[in-house]
């Protein structure tokens, strides 16, 4: 699995650190993946976390598709104000660092 990553990750589509720092800068889905990704390489935890259910987790919160609602908010077309927290009682729009 994760040579098959590394693989796709060096396919010579995605070379360009600029273009894919432009491509994602403008995308509400990549909310979260933007505050972890810095540079276009393979990350690190894809070879370090040797459990499958461990690396895709991580997987799910850096590509915005763990099932919190600030994520699937987003699916229903709910607006980022109304995609509130539901592991509390604040009223605060849901994060994926409360989700952790």
């Amino acid at each position: 699995m994760v040579n098959k990553i590394v693989k796709m990750s060096n396919c010579g589509l995605c070379t360009n650190s600029e273009t894919w720092k432009n491509d994602i800068a403008n995308t509400p889905k990549l909310r979260t993946y933007k505050l972890l990704k810095e540079n276009l390489q393979s990350e690190q935890y894809l070879y370090n976390i040797k459990t499958t259910a461990y690396r895709s987790t991580i997987f799910k919160i850096r590509s915005g598709t763990l099932p919190i609602n600030i994520e699937t908010g987003r699916w229903r077309n709910i607006p980022l104000d109304q995609r509130l927290c539901n592991m509390c009682d604040g009223g605060y729009v849901t994060c994926v660092m409360a989700a952790m």
